[in-house]
């Protein structure tokens, strides 16, 4: 079973911002969505994201998280030995990545510049 991942932004912001895909949780690993202009290109930067913002953490079923509920869920979930992600290259700068690129932050974890469910 796989499940999506969302930010539901704060009421602040809730009227100049949409909601982010966070990424999916599938076969056990946790593929992050890539956000470089934001920042979020690594496990910690999309930690420090989401302190900042605020938002609701919440599933594709409506079930809420606290933030260290999330970190602790995906904590878990990397496995940078995968046969189909073994060769993604490992980036730890905006620089050099481009729309549709697939990576590894310094961590091991998945990231994906591009739009999946």
């Amino acid at each position: 079973m796989s499940t999506n991942y969302y930010l539901k932004p704060n009421k602040a912001t809730a009227n100049t911002e949409e909601g982010l895909h966070l990424g999916l949780s599938a076969a056990g690993i946790f593929m992050f969505r890539a956000y470089p202009r934001r920042g979020v290109i690594s496990l910690k930067a999309l930690e420090a994201y989401l302190r900042k913002d605020g938002g609701t953490i919440v599933n594709e079923y409506g079930e809420n998280s606290s933030l260290e509920e999330f970190m602790t869920f995906v904590a878990d979930r990397r496995d940078p030995n995968n046969a189909q992600y073994r060769n993604s290259p490992t980036v730890d700068s905006t620089i050099g990545i481009r729309e549709g690129m697939r990576f590894k932050d310094p961590s091991g974890y998945l990231f994906f510049n591009y739009e999946f469910s």
